[in-house]
């Protein structure tokens, strides 16, 4: 695959890619293809062929299930799955949820049985050899993949150069304070000096929410998410956020009476304050702002593995990147 190739996996990666520019570099190259249904299950095939991945991957062992057994419940002993999570915890990853559910079987009625991702093609099949499927297994194989890598993020880019349904990474300021609404969605205003825009942290991203609950404006944050619109309208749906720089926050604390120590209340607005206790007014005796203490810190934070995408790079695999070197 020439380099022309190479980026146009990424850029289906990144973006829309329509069928038509996975036809014309079909075309190009002389490659025979058979369409399925609509057929635009080639652009995404294409996209794999030119995937060269040198730069980060990691590996998948996929089983897949006997037909017959298609569109069942799948019968997989789900201890086994935590007890392999548990031995090989240093070499894979996202195999359970953090209360212990099973996370490598899929949902839908594919023929996949269940899926394990991991650093190399060793941590993969052992990982195989540790969990116990309840029916036939009628084969299995091994990938090298983009998944885990966060490959669909790229450089960062303003809030007014926002794309619909395109992956993006914004740099900015936190300029509201953070909305919960029905349903335990929590919302946000993000500001740069183009614009501003909302970040949406919905209900299945979990204990994630209540790190975005704790943010308050003048926090500088870097957004990883997808881009959704809505009544012309973009939302940033969170995968992802890294906190740069946890702003100061106030609050305004009444003084004590200066001649009993007693409470002072407010006499209504624009009256000042008198103490609770003896009654005492005083020109000194107004509201003092007070640094609040925050236990918000710097640093990377993701939604429950349960919420990843199949992309999203999750903690574990911060350090373990790999670079592999391909001629051009």
């Amino acid at each position: 695959m020439c380099i022309r190739d190479r980026e146009y996996s990424l850029r289906v990666v990144r973006s829309l890619v329509e069928k038509k520019d996975a036809l014309a570099l079909l075309n190009k190259h002389d490659v025979d293809f058979i369409e399925y249904k609509n057929g635009r299950g080639i652009i995404g095939a294409l996209a794999a062929i030119g995937g060269t991945l040198d730069d980060d991957f990691t590996y998948e062992l996929l089983t897949y299930r006997m037909p017959e057994n298609w569109g069942t419940e799948r019968q997989v002993d789900q201890e086994s799955i935590r007890e392999m999570d548990n031995a090989l915890s240093d070499c894979t990853y996202n195999n359970v949820d953090e209360n212990g559910k099973p996370l490598i079987t899929p949902r839908g009625p594919d023929p996949v049985l269940y899926g394990v991702r991991g650093e190399n093609p060793k941590a993969v099949y052992d990982a195989m050899c540790m969990v116990k499927p309840l029916e036939e297994v009628e084969r299995w194989m091994i990938c090298r993949s983009n998944q885990g890598t966060d490959q669909h993020f790229s450089e960062p880019i303003k809030i007014n150069e926002l794309t619909p349904y395109n992956p993006a990474v914004v740099e900015g300021t936190v300029d509201s304070i953070p909305e919960t609404i029905e349903g335990g969605h929590v919302f946000f205003k993000l500001k740069d000096d183009t614009g501003v825009v909302t970040c949406a942290a919905y209900e299945p991203t979990g204990s994630f929410r209540d790190i975005i609950r704790q943010l308050r404006s003048g926090d500088k944050v870097t957004t990883y998410s997808g881009v959704s619109i809505h009544e012309d309208e973009y939302t940033l749906n969170l995968e992802k956020l890294v906190i740069n720089e946890v702003a100061p926050e106030y609050q305004l604390v009444k003084p004590k009476c200066p001649k009993c120590g007693g409470s002072t209340e407010s006499m209504g607005r624009g009256q000042g304050l008198r103490c609770k206790k003896c009654g005492y007014r005083g020109d000194e005796l107004i509201e003092q702002e007070v640094e609040i203490e925050r236990t918000l810190e710097s640093g990377i934070y993701l939604p429950d593995r349960g919420a990843h995408r199949h992309l999203t790079k999750p903690y574990e695999r911060y350090g373990r990147e790999k670079v592999l070197n391909l001629e051009v």
